[in-house]
Order: structure tokens, then sequence, then C-alpha cells
């Protein structure tokens, strides 16, 4: 018992330093022009803010995000 525990402790632990399990297929990037795409991915699609991505967040639903919507739940303007 106390194994699975201990077990259950590393596999969150080791889910808050891997990355997103959508950033591969995600089309956000796929287009995104902006220098600033590598702090994005840093810092919401591999770091401490991926759990409050708000394209994650569709995703878990079963939704896809619009295309526009950046991690922070701004949107990129056309």
């Amino acid at each position: 018992m106390g194994f699975t525990m201990k077990q259950e402790s590393s596999s969150h632990d080791a889910a808050k330093t891997t990355r997103c399990v959508y950033l591969k297929r995600c089309p956000l990037w796929k287009n995104f022009k902006s220098e600033s795409k590598q702090f994005w991915i840093k810092t919401y699609c591999m770091g401490e803010k991926k759990s409050q991505c708000r394209r994650r967040a569709y995703r878990k639903v079963g939704k896809m995000p619009p295309d526009n919507l950046l991690p922070n739940g701004d949107y990129l303007s056309a």
C-alpha cells in the first residue's frame, strides 16, 4: 500500500515537468510566426502554467479550441 502511494506521488511530480500531451497536435503553433512562440511553449506547454492553459482545458472536455486562442485565454488578431 505504501508503495502505491509513493508511485502516485512520483507520477504526479513527473506530470508537472513533462510536455503537454497535445503539444505536437496543437494547430496554434503550426502557423505561429511570433518570436514569443518559445516563451509560450516553455511556459504553458512544458512549464508551471501547463494546468492553466485554456487550450488544454477545451481538449480535456472533448472540445477543440479556436485556432486563434492563446494558452492564457487571449485571442490572436487576424
